[in-house]
C-alpha cells in the first residue's frame, strides 16, 4: 500500500521519478537472526530498493513495550 501511495505521489508531481520508498528495518534485542531474512525476504518479494538495517532507539523500545502491554501481548 505504501508503495503504491509513493507512485501515486510521483504521478501527482509531489515526488520526483528519482523519489523512492524507503523501509527502515530495526531489529528489536528480541528479533532472531530467522527474522531478519524474513524481513530481507519480504523487500525482495514486494520489490522495495531502498531499505536500511539500523539500531533501534531506547525511546523506540519504550514504544513497543507500551504498546503491548496496553494490548496485552506479551
Amino acid at each position: 500500500a505504501k508503495k503504491k501511495m509513493v507512485e501515486g505521489l510521483k504521478r501527482s508531481g509531489a515526488l520526483t521519478a528519482k523519489d523512492e520508498m524507503t523501509v527502515l528495518i530495526k531489529p528489536d534485542t528480541t528479533s532472531t537472526y530467522s527474522d531478519l531474512v524474513n524481513m530481507l525476504d519480504e523487500m525482495n518479494i514486494n520489490d522495495v530498493k531502498v531499505y536500511a538495517i539500523i539500531d533501534i532507539s531506547d525511546v523506540e523500545q519504550g514504544f513497543i513495550k507500551e504498546t503491548e502491554a496496553a494490548s496485552g501481548v506479551q
